[in-house]
């Protein structure tokens, strides 16, 4: 599909540009690869170091607060740097590996405007909130439990709702106008339908409040905005069911924000009971078992160039902004300040990658640090759309080496999103919604299949 405007992931209306990891490009638009959906993958074969040391001081001295950052925050105007919640503790961010990075000031759920489940501008909720103890953002639940099943956590993408997951219906807050008659059962459906107990968190796109001066119609947000949301419901996940085994899929701009939230709770040292119910026994990655991350931006994004400069600093002052910065150019990728800290400090010329791109995967190392996982031992998947042999690259956004993952078994499809959800505006063609390659790998008949399968391993 060819696009004569810049699209951005979460538009508002059949003409907008969207914005949703940022923004499409347009050069990134390509014909059709095949309705018909494929997988294939590699499992990457782990190269860390298990006796790594740690990089980085984590009692480093706090970097002192001067001003407002990009997103009007409190920060150091000067670094980046800004105060941080580790783990429900308020911390001053420092400058090292060990640290939270630069350009992102993760928001105080106490005060954080997305953090409730009050009616936005779209309406109220279109789902009853989940009442989950020590969580009180909003998050959508489906299923019943069955204690011998883990329990699944599904993160949508930027501008998005939990209904990333589930069948499209026709609703101004998932941007849909129309739902084609192929509309099958999505991932939660499947797993409702299989006895699952899912849930699904919702980061309120929707009470996203830097747009004043027009620069983020499409309402995206930042991982400062979305990470400390997710982070507290995988804690209260993990504290209500501490002898379950958790399965996380993210989508688009999830798996970064699964992937910091899991980081950040590490880094705080954040003991949880084990499966016994002894308290202060366990680390969050001794709780995780399947991490799904699907069109992740795990190496870079298209819309870098559109919204970012290469010093990082956004040139859209707003979370539309920020969020491009924090994952880096697709194109050409340099590691950003905001992916080091999860990728490791020189990124793929770390001599223990894989113990920062899928930590515990080897059940013993995690970010340069050995004997830190419990010997339990993650799984990690990524799928993304194919890239062409020849031609344009067809995800919007992402591809497969920005998708990758050392230590997973990266996994692509050429399968689309038939069923026009998320934003109903018609590609050129006139046959498919808009983002189609990008929701592939959770919407295409093929994606829905391989997370599903995945996400029902125990």
């Amino acid at each position: 599909m060819r696009r004569s405007v810049q699209l951005s992931l979460l538009a508002l209306a059949s003409s907008f540009a969207f914005t949703a990891v940022g923004c499409l490009s347009d050069d990134d638009d390509g014909a059709t690869s095949g309705d018909g959906g494929t997988t294939s993958g590699q499992d990457a074969s782990t190269t860390g170091n298990q006796d790594a040391s740690v990089t980085g001081n984590q009692d480093a001295a706090p970097v002192a607060d001067s001003g407002p950052l990009p997103d009007g925050s409190t920060g150091d105007a000067a670094t980046g740097y800004g105060p941080g919640m580790l783990g429900g503790v308020n911390v001053q961010q420092t400058a090292n590996a060990d640290a939270d990075p630069k350009y992102v000031t993760y928001r105080d759920l106490a005060t954080h405007p997305g953090c409730s489940t009050a009616a936005g501008p779209f309406g109220p909720l279109p789902y009853t909130a989940a009442s989950i103890p020590g969580y009180t953002c909003a998050a959508q639940e489906f299923g019943t439990d069955d204690a011998s099943k883990p329990i699944i956590l599904l993160v949508h993408g930027n501008s998005s709702t939990p209904h990333d997951y589930q069948q499209c219906t026709v609703s101004p807050l998932y941007l849909t106008t129309a739902c084609t008659a192929v509309n099958y059962d999505m991932i939660a459906d499947q797993l409702k339908a299989d006895g699952y107990h899912v849930y699904m968190s919702d980061v309120r796109y929707d009470l996203v409040n830097d747009n004043t001066n027009g620069d983020n119609p499409s309402l995206n947000y930042d991982h400062g905005w979305a990470v400390p949301i997710v982070q507290s419901l995988i804690t209260a996940l993990v504290n209500d069911y501490p002898s379950r085994k958790i399965n996380v899929l993210g989508f688009s701009l999830g798996p970064t924000i699964i992937r910091d939230a899991l980081r950040r709770l590490h880094r705080a040292g954040a003991i949880f009971p084990d499966a016994n119910g002894n308290a202060n026994s366990t680390g969050v990655y001794q709780h995780m078992n399947q991490l799904y991350f699907a069109s992740g931006a795990n190496h870079g994004v298209s819309t870098f160039e559109l919204y970012c400069n290469s010093s990082f600093v956004p040139s859209n002052n707003t979370m539309a902004g920020l969020a491009a910065c924090q994952l880096g150019d697709r194109t050409g990728y340099v590691e950003s300040p905001f992916e080091t800290p999860l990728n490791g400090p020189g990124g793929n010329g770390a001599a223990d990658i894989t113990s920062w791109d899928t930590p515990c995967s080897d059940g013993t190392t995690a970010y340069g640090q050995a004997g830190v996982c419990g010997s339990h031992t993650v799984t990690y998947t990524t799928e993304v759309f194919a890239d062409p042999t020849d031609g344009p690259l067809q995800d919007e956004f992402v591809d497969e080496a920005s998708s990758h993952l050392n230590g997973a078994t990266n996994l692509t499809t050429t399968d689309i999103d038939p069923t026009d959800y998320f934003v109903s505006n018609k590609s050129t063609d006139g046959t498919h919604g808009g983002l189609y390659h990008h929701f592939g790998s959770i919407r295409g008949q093929d994606g829905v299949t391989q997370a599903v399968k995945v996400l029902e391993k125990n």
